[in-house]
């Protein structure tokens, strides 16, 4: 098992409860309907790829899934960072609109780490 990823999809895992508990009790009254929305999907697809990417880690030990592994931690951090870091910028007026790129980008990336699921071969033990 990659430990680094093991590590990864933990501090994934708790920052997304600790994100969800403050969405639901802090940023209720801060934030517009539509990005407390947006918020709230960040939080549950960084939650749902911590826990796939630490089922991932576990079943590397019998597969070779270090792409799958890449894949999900960059488009966690991209899909669910970017909506973070705009979000922010809507409430500190920081002018950062380049952001909105990443969303997609880090979409992808998870898709991709999904299919990549479909080729995975096994580790040859010799």
């Amino acid at each position: 098992m990659n430990k680094r990823y093991f590590r990864l999809a933990i501090l994934l895992g708790a920052t997304a409860v600790a994100l969800g508990a403050l969405g639901a009790h802090a940023f209720e009254n801060i934030l517009a309907p539509e990005s407390l929305r947006s918020f709230e999907t960040a939080v549950r697809y960084q939650l749902l790829h911590a826990v796939l990417l630490l089922a991932v880690c576990f079943a590397s030990d019998r597969y070779s899934l270090i792409w799958t592994q890449r894949f999900l931690v960059f488009g966690t951090m991209s899909f669910s960072g970017s909506i973070y870091l705009l979000l922010l910028n809507e409430q500190l007026n920081w002018g950062i609109n380049f952001l909105w790129s990443f969303t997609p980008l880090g979409g992808i990336a998870l898709i991709i780490g999904w299919l990549s699921l479909l080729v995975v071969k096994p580790i040859e033990k010799g």
